[in-house]
């Protein structure tokens, strides 16, 4: 299923309307800018239209479709870059470097994706966390959520999680325990760094704290 297959089969008025909200639900699992679910709360809110409202479909897909031609054209630019690093000796790119899908993000609307996507985040990982950096990390999402802005304890502490995360998620295996608990720690914590920075062009480093 390709997104021009689905992305006609919404635009396609002929067919009944489950069919092109499950092709919208298809576009929307394969590309996920910023997960699933916050994906779209974050198009029912821009809209201010629920998804099962028929008039959601069209204008939804058209948001889709202009985040998606942003992705790609960020992705054009950093495979030309990672072209120049490999050819200067460079196998493997900077762990703090910013790419299409690093940190996860709603491309031309950052800001706004990131809070339905830490407000998401927080939903599902409710209230029982036994792992400490989660609960620290909780406090600081529900600290932004609510409008406050970072101290330099919150920054410090921040960038030495995301030191840890870039670090363990590096040092094992796919699919391993460690591993998963790093890849759950980075994407809340880019988010974070979204609701407080202008993400940087790719290829450029991504921090909360100036090293």
């Amino acid at each position: 299923m390709g997104f021009g297959r689905e992305s006609r089969r919404v635009r396609d008025e002929s067919l009944p309307f489950s069919h092109r909200f499950m092709s919208l639900g298809s576009w929307i699992q394969q590309a996920q800018p910023i997960g699933f679910e916050p994906a779209w709360a974050y198009l029912e809110a821009k809209l201010n239209l629920s998804w099962y409202e028929p008039d959601f479909l069209l204008p939804a897909m058209d948001m889709l479709e202009a985040e998606r031609a942003i992705h790609l054209r960020i992705a054009a630019e950093y495979a030309d870059l990672r072209r120049l690093q490999k050819a200067a000796g460079h196998r493997s790119p900077p762990r703090d470097q910013v790419t299409p899908i690093e940190p996860r993000r709603w491309h031309g609307d950052e800001r706004a994706g990131a809070r339905h996507a830490l407000e998401s985040w927080l939903r599902r990982v409710g209230l029982a966390l036994s792992d400490p950096y989660e609960r620290r990390i909780r406090g600081v999402v529900e600290d932004a959520l609510s409008g406050s802005t970072l101290t330099k304890l919150d920054t410090d502490e921040l960038q030495s999680l995301l030191d840890g995360a870039r670090a363990q998620s590096a040092g094992f295996a796919g699919g391993t325990v460690p591993y998963r608990n790093a890849l759950s720690y980075r994407q809340p914590l880019g988010h974070l760094f979204l609701m407080f920075h202008e993400v940087p062009s790719v290829g450029k480093p991504w921090n909360f704290r100036t090293p």
